[in-house]
């Protein structure tokens, strides 16, 4: 049971090999230079609150290849 446990933990801490990140903050984090978006959303409510908090954070909501669902 010992060896049972002990190569479950193995497993699991073996397939921990990078960073993950769960919030970006810094857009140079993302790899590639996003400077437009454009935001999909059900409702207007959804999409006026979501343009200002991205306009904020610095893009440009416009048509984009960058999609963010709402």
């Amino acid at each position: 049971m010992k060896n049972i446990i002990l190569i479950l933990l193995l497993f699991l801490f073996a397939g921990c090999d990078g960073k993950i990140y769960n919030n970006i903050h810094d857009k140079s984090k993302i790899g590639v230079s996003v400077s437009s978006i454009e935001i999909v959303a059900n409702d207007e409510q959804s999409l006026n609150y979501s343009k200002k908090i991205m306009e904020e954070k610095g893009f440009v909501v416009a048509k984009s290849n960058y999609k963010l669902r709402v």
